[in-house]
């Protein structure tokens, strides 16, 4: 990595998004695991799609049920670890959606 891309990596602004992403990130695991809600109906028809991953299913793509049974091979059938994809996934939508706004006009309008 030239000098240049990594200063441009590790820049003030750069570094302040990813320590906010990662607290906001941390209090919704958080959050979710001390949540006392049950799941709602689709997000059990979709914990019950993950038990069985397949290409498709009766009316979703198949990427919800996949993700659902990642995350709860990893951590057990709880319902924290059912609903745990989504923070993570909005974590890298929000990193996705940084770098593309730091690229066309800024780090700070990326922010």
């Amino acid at each position: 990595m030239t000098p240049a891309l990594r200063g441009k990596a590790f820049d003030r602004t750069t570094i302040a998004f990813v320590a906010v992403l990662i607290a906001a990130t941390a209090l919704r695991i958080w959050a979710l695991k001390l949540t006392p809600i049950n799941l709602y109906h689709d997000e059990a028809e979709f914990w019950a799609w993950s038990r069985a991953p397949a290409w498709g299913y009766l009316s979703s793509p198949p990427m919800v049920a996949w993700a659902i049974s990642a995350t709860t091979r990893l951590f057990g059938d709880v319902e924290w670890a059912v609903r745990l994809a989504a923070p993570l996934a909005q974590a890298a939508s929000a990193l996705a959606l940084y770098a593309l706004g730091r690229n066309v006009y800024g780090a700070w309008a990326g922010f």
